[in-house]
């Protein structure tokens, strides 16, 4: 696992929990599993405590001694395991042995009322079965510090439906309804002790043979919040654990994938996504490929019957999410390649035939810690390339408009990937337009990164041609950085330069991950070229290399780019605006203003050292060839 787990503290045993009662089943219900509960697991006090921790549950006690006799107090879930884990948590839960949380939080508000400490109103969650929450909470301010209250409970289920009943229980009880051992672990604040009443929690979170486990059987638990099996993909990502053989199995199950697509959310679904792409220790990497292997895409993803009659991608759908994983691997792997430029070197030892030796290099790395490095920061990355196989794809939506008073619908062609973003998933706007942006511009990103590969500009003729775009115009445009010296260009340049100028305006902020995202699907299509075609006997030096020249490539593109200025290139405005367009080539209002403000910014990025002169000269020249239209969005040559 990675470093951030810690070696198992050592283990003691006691049987100081009683023991929770026993259910008799009847014929109007049915427990929900029979347990022998094992001996109560109890370590040694291990969890070091922050000042404000030991003031905050120092605080707490006082209040049970004076307001809540008998109560005992025990930390649940997050908290323990991330303590355990040596990361600090603010997430503080606490369950309560003897009455409700709301009654807890009320008698807690008295007793901090009455030592002077500022209290706020109490913040109660109702339960909401529907949607899979079965827990009333209570929500308290204590020294700056919300906390949540609830009872221990235990739950019994009727033959003839889903929703539990509600009961008091024992901290047993309560440890085996969570959803997964490593969140079961409590820490009990009268006696300082971890308790692992499931037996399992501290040796699966800790232990090298750690695990994502359910308490109770993975169907079982999965049935009743079938969004659970979503967080044990993200957790398993999170702490780069593996997922235990149970809940692989249960999610194969008909019944629940049909639960996780009908009942649950779409929102609650896209918290759980936005968590593995971008969560505390998020590995979309490694969550992508948890998804793919349990076949959950089709159910995240999830398309409604009429669009899947239209939409066909390349590999058909059922091949899409394999190609969109093979595409985020090559993000991991350049981003590893970024942080290790080492990484790729072979022998020329010879091994297996092409195909083989390469898959054996790419098993390599997914088995190596720099692949499992967290990297939320590339969420955006990672997500296009998982729906890499979708651009291109549209969808239909009625658009209704309403023109001088009447009322009218038109079509609108919807690209695939906004509509997965927004509906499937319920994430961000931005996202959804973000995306489209960056994979409908990977063509001409590859073209650029080969265009620029090939021509005679060399870094220093790069900086030359740059003295840039901006300089010239520095008063004109503040805070566009420009570089390099003037010197000479030639056409082949010129053609390179407005190729990634333009680019570049329209992804913007986005042109690295744009050409990340190129290089990855590349090395991708590259891959799989190469399993297909080639079956001699060869080197991992000849497989890695076929590698290092993408990446070379598209690094070189990038270091380009920057040294001939053009990083901020969205920022630069048309020398002439659009009142002096008019007045110099004797316009009117119209589409044509906006043509001529087009070939403005064309000309620039081609003759960066050039001013209003000699673009006056060209804009001139073009508009006695008729190059420009007053047709709305027409423009020859």
């Amino acid at each position: 696992m990675s470093s951030s787990r810690t070696t198992a503290p050592t283990i003691s045993t006691s049987s100081s929990i009683d023991p929770p009662p026993v259910i008799s089943p009847s014929a109007a219900k049915r427990p929900r599993t029979m347990i022998t509960p094992p001996t109560v697991t109890v370590v040694p006090p291990t969890i070091p405590l922050t000042a404000v921790e030991a003031h905050l549950f120092d605080l707490l006690k006082l209040a049970v001694a004076k307001e809540a006799k008998g109560t005992v107090l025990r930390v649940a879930g997050g908290w323990v395991r991330d303590k355990l884990l040596g990361k600090e948590s603010d997430d503080v839960d606490v369950a309560l042995d003897n009455m409700s949380g709301a009654s807890f939080a009320k008698s807690l508000n008295t007793f901090l009322q009455q030592q002077g400490f500022e209290t706020r109103s109490i913040g109660v969650i109702l339960a909401n079965p529907d949607q899979s929450k079965h827990l009333e909470t209570a929500r308290v301010l204590v020294l700056g510090h919300w906390i949540d209250f609830t009872n221990l409970r235990t739950e019994t289920y009727r033959a003839d439906s889903r929703i539990p009943d509600m009961a008091f229980g024992s901290a047993h009880d309560d440890a085996h309804r969570r959803d997964f051992t490593i969140n079961a672990l409590f820490y009990n604040l009268q006696t300082g002790q971890v308790e692992d009443l499931t037996g399992k929690g501290l040796s699966d979170l800790l232990s090298p043979e750690g695990v994502i486990r359910t308490p109770l059987p993975a169907l079982t638990t999965f049935l009743d919040d079938p969004l659970r099996l979503l967080r044990a993909v993200r957790f398993a990502a999170r702490f780069a654990l593996p997922l235990d053989d149970d809940i692989v199995k249960a999610a194969k199950d008909g019944d629940l994938q049909k639960a996780l697509y009908e009942k649950v959310s779409r929102e609650r679904v896209g918290i759980e996504v936005e968590g593995m792409l971008s969560g505390k220790d998020a590995r979309p990497a490694l969550a992508f490929e948890m998804l793919v292997s349990l076949g959950l895409t089709d159910v995240m993803f999830r398309l409604p019957e009429e669009m899947k009659v239209q939409l066909r991608p390349e590999r058909g759908r059922d091949g899409w999410a394999e190609e969109g994983l093979g595409t985020v691997r090559m993000v991991n792997l350049l981003l590893m390649y970024r942080e290790d430029d080492g990484l790729l070197k072979g022998d020329d030892k010879k091994e297996d035939e092409f195909a083989t030796t390469m898959t054996k290099v790419l098993q390599g790395l997914r088995e190596s810690e720099a692949y499992k490095r967290p990297r939320r920061e590339h969420r955006l990355l990672f997500l296009s390339a998982m729906l890499r196989a979708w651009a291109g794809h549209y969808t239909v939506e009625e658009k209704k408009i309403v023109k001088k008073g009447r009322e009218s619908e038109r079509e609108k062609r919807v690209p695939i990937v906004q509509w997965f973003i927004r509906e499937a998933l319920k994430l961000r706007a931005k996202d959804a337009e973000d995306m489209t942006l960056l994979l409908g511009t990977l063509d001409r990103l590859q073209a650029l990164s080969r265009s620029m590969a090939t021509t005679t500009t060399t870094a220093a003729a790069a900086a030359a041609a740059a003295a840039a775009t901006m300089a010239v115009q520095e008063a004109d445009n503040p805070g566009i950085g420009g570089g390099g010296v003037k010197g000479g260009e030639n056409s082949n340049e010129q053609r390179v330069r407005l190729e990634a100028g333009m680019v570049l305006r329209e992804l913007k902020e986005l042109w690295r991950t744009g050409l990340d995202l190129a290089c990855a699907r590349e090395l991708a299509i590259t891959f799989e070229e190469k399993l297909e075609i080639s079956a001699a006997v060869t080197t991992l030096k000849a497989v890695t290399t076929s590698f290092l020249e993408v990446l070379t490539r598209y690094r070189r593109t990038r270091e380009a780019l920057e040294i001939m200025g053009l990083d901020q290139i969205w920022k630069l405005r048309p020398l002439l605006d659009g009142k002096a367009v008019i007045t110099l080539l004797r316009l009117q209002k119209g589409p044509m203003v906006g043509q001529v403000m087009e070939a403005q910014i064309e000309w620039q990025l081609q003759h960066p050292k050039e001013g209003v002169e000699a673009l006056t000269e060209h804009l001139k020249g073009l508009m006695a060839a008729g190059t420009f239209s007053a047709a709305e969005g027409e423009r020859e040559g």
